[in-house]
């Protein structure tokens, strides 16, 4: 797998400490592929003509906000890993929307950096993560993270992912399920298995997802549930 990186800065210095410790701490399995770019018309360029993994942007650049740019490179790739270097604490609060992954502050202190950097490494090697699934339109590949959630219904299972939703026959229930055990997925419902990544916030009788769907919550185990969603934040946090 080719690990596509993309480095922005408007200070050179910067740019080559970046550069230099990204090298450094980057396995040579995942076969890096470093952009390194300073001025606007050649990021916007690179970033319309390729899609990047991780991305290291200073917020603050002459002629180009770093948010903005950002939000282009998850508009291409929701998964997109933005890792934000900056002089200036002011912009977090802006950045919020973001879904950085983190945030660094110049002078670059190298063993922050490597630890930043090493988890930013395990979150895209799970993303990258595939598992195949019989369909009734036949054996489909997919990556865990993009899938929203199994529902069974009647004798089919629904399998709702961010773009289709596939159907599968009942007897292979138990081996999706059982797949899915390894992937933060989580038992909402009867009928319904969610993918924590996918869920935005967990109700009194339902669950918000991220693309703005409800799902039955059981009430029954409604603070088993919020208490497995928290344990995962917290994981998400402190290990990813």
């Amino acid at each position: 797998m080719k690990l596509k990186i993309l480095i922005c800065d408007d200070e050179r210095n910067a740019l080559l400490d970046i550069k230099d410790i990204v090298l450094k701490y980057t396995p040579k399995n995942l076969e890096p592929s470093l952009t390194c770019l300073m001025k606007t018309p050649n990021i916007l360029n690179a970033v319309e003509k390729e899609i990047y993994d991780i991305a290291f942007l200073d917020i603050e650049m002459k002629d180009l906000n770093g948010i903005t740019l950002a939000t282009q490179l998850q508009q291409k790739n929701p998964n997109c890993l933005i890792i934000f270097i900056t002089n200036y604490t002011t912009y977090v609060a802006d950045a919020f929307h973001i879904k950085a992954f983190q945030y660094l502050y110049k002078p670059l202190d190298e063993e922050q950096f490597q630890t930043e950097y090493q988890r930013a490494l395990r979150r895209y090697q799970r993303i990258r993560l595939t598992c195949s699934f019989q369909t009734l339109e036949g054996l489909i590949t997919l990556q865990p993270r993009n899938i929203l959630y199994v529902e069974t219904y009647y004798h089919k299972m629904k399998l709702k992912t961010t773009n289709k939703t596939y159907l599968c026959s009942i007897k292979n229930k138990q081996y999706i399920i059982e797949t899915l055990d390894n992937y933060d997925f989580i038992q909402v419902h009867q009928s319904y298995y969610v993918n924590m990544n996918h869920i935005y916030s967990i109700g009194h009788q339902d669950i918000l997802l991220d693309n703005d769907e409800h799902l039955p919550l059981s009430l029954l185990r409604r603070e088993e549930i919020k208490e497995q969603f928290h344990k995962f934040l917290v994981h998400q946090t402190l290990y990813d």
